[in-house]
């Protein structure tokens, strides 16, 4: 049988809906002024603090019916239904069908579009609290740097870390480009030369900060550092996962097999 929204799917499956069991009834968003609706029992089933978190709050008020979603985009928020709805998110062929915001067609990655938007639904993954969809977010940016001998661009490395400090992202992707850079220096060095020349604010204080303390294998300063040391050996997708609790069958923390390994 398929689970339904009373029902969550078992960790580590895809989970499969039936519409016919779940509540009908509609919840509006809105988006930079685009409203979305999406099935209640859908966000209840996914949402953790479905609940607690859309209720009286500044952080999400209510503009007419609709909740207001604050620090996103009508393009990174549709991505966010097209997950909800498959449980995968958007490939390139289909983001190339819409045009994206302007700043979004970026960086060197094999497929552009989709890892601008990974990194977006990343963020509301962290903004609602939805473990599932920051890790799923966060393999497709670890795989990119996985299938291609490369570091990413400067455009990439202000989108992870903030758009010209307007948004400060801080967690697990920050570590892993500047783990990636670390394990590639050779490749980072043309990226740190362009800025060094030009003025060091052309790339995010925290970056730079994350590949000194890394390179001269410094201690971090505290425990929120957005800094690993995890580029001296094979960086491993299970190393950048939250993984929620009823998550120990997730495959990257199953296996060393290739397809989890940056080497």
């Amino acid at each position: 049988m398929a689970p339904t929204a009373d029902k969550p799917a078992m960790a580590g499956t895809k989970r499969k809906f039936n519409m016919f069991a779940m509540d009908q009834e509609l919840v509006d968003f809105l988006v930079d002024g685009k409203q979305f609706s999406v099935h209640e029992g859908l966000l209840q089933h996914i949402i953790p603090s479905w609940g607690s978190a859309f209720g009286p709050s500044e952080r999400f008020p209510r503009v007419g019916n609709a909740w207001a979603i604050p620090d996103t985009s009508p393009w990174a928020f549709c991505g966010f239904m097209h997950w909800l709805y498959n449980q995968e998110l958007p490939n390139e062929t289909m983001l190339k069908e819409k045009e994206c915001p302007h700043g979004f067609d970026i960086g060197t990655e094999s497929e552009p579009l989709a890892c601008s938007m990974a990194v977006d639904l990343y963020d509301i993954g962290q903004m609602l609290g939805v473990t599932s969809l920051r890790d799923a977010a966060l393999a497709h940016v670890f795989r990119e740097y996985q299938s291609a001998n490369i570091v990413p661009d400067m455009d990439r490395t202000w989108q992870v870390f903030g758009f010209d400090g307007q948004k400060e992202r801080t967690g697990n992707i920050c570590e892993l480009l500047v783990d990636v850079c670390l394990k590639r220096k050779e490749l980072c060095r043309p990226l740190i030369q362009e800025a060094a020349d030009i003025g060091a604010d052309l790339l995010p204080r925290d970056f730079v900060f994350g590949l000194c303390v890394g390179h001269f294998k410094l201690d971090k300063p505290n425990a929120d550092c957005n800094v690993t040391n995890n580029f001296q050996g094979p960086l491993k997708l299970s190393d950048y996962h939250w993984h929620s609790e009823d998550d120990s069958v997730c495959p990257c923390k199953r296996s060393a097999r290739d397809e989890f390994l940056i080497k």
